[in-house]
């Protein structure tokens, strides 16, 4: 383990084995995964890429989340990250 936790209270919780996590978790990343190629194949900048390309790009998405007021990229930055509007 990398950590410790130590109950300061009596507490109820729920428990997963690590089979059951692992089995939930990439079922979640695989409907966030195809959820992220819909997108992907409806955005202009993307329509001339193959279908292996964008699902490619699909696996690699992660969703970022930003608060109100948050800069995310200021003119004239150099920009490592492409980033998609999914909301707000």
């Amino acid at each position: 383990r990398s950590a410790s936790v130590t109950c300061t209270e009596n507490a109820q919780i729920w428990a997963l084995d690590r089979q059951t996590f692992r089995y939930y978790r990439a079922s979640n990343d695989k409907r966030l995964e195809k959820l992220a190629l819909d997108v992907l194949a409806h955005v202009p900048l993307l329509k001339d890429l193959q279908y292996t390309q964008l699902a490619r790009a699909a696996e690699v998405a992660r969703t970022v989340d930003f608060e109100e007021g948050d800069v995310i990229i200021s003119k004239g930055e150099v920009g490592h990250t492409f980033y998609i509007v999914l909301e707000g």
